[in-house]
């Protein structure tokens, strides 16, 4: 998963867990909302900078489930 393009300066950034949202987390970590799919801000980037954005639902869904 790409992280976000704004990602290390984002006020709205979070990390998903116990980690703080330091410089060093943002680098290395995607913000949870991105993942979910929620954050409207990041899609709009990356269609934007030219990426498609496709999803199978099933997949992701499947995705979903292994993460839990």
């Amino acid at each position: 998963m790409k992280l976000c393009y704004i990602q290390e300066t984002c006020p709205d950034f979070e990390p998903g867990d116990n980690k703080p949202p330091n410089n060093d987390v943002r680098t290395k970590y995607p913000c949870v909302k991105s993942l979910r799919g929620v954050c409207e801000m990041d899609i709009n980037l990356r269609l934007h900078h030219g990426e498609t954005i496709a999803c199978n639902i099933e997949k992701i869904r499947e995705i979903k489930e292994g993460l839990k």
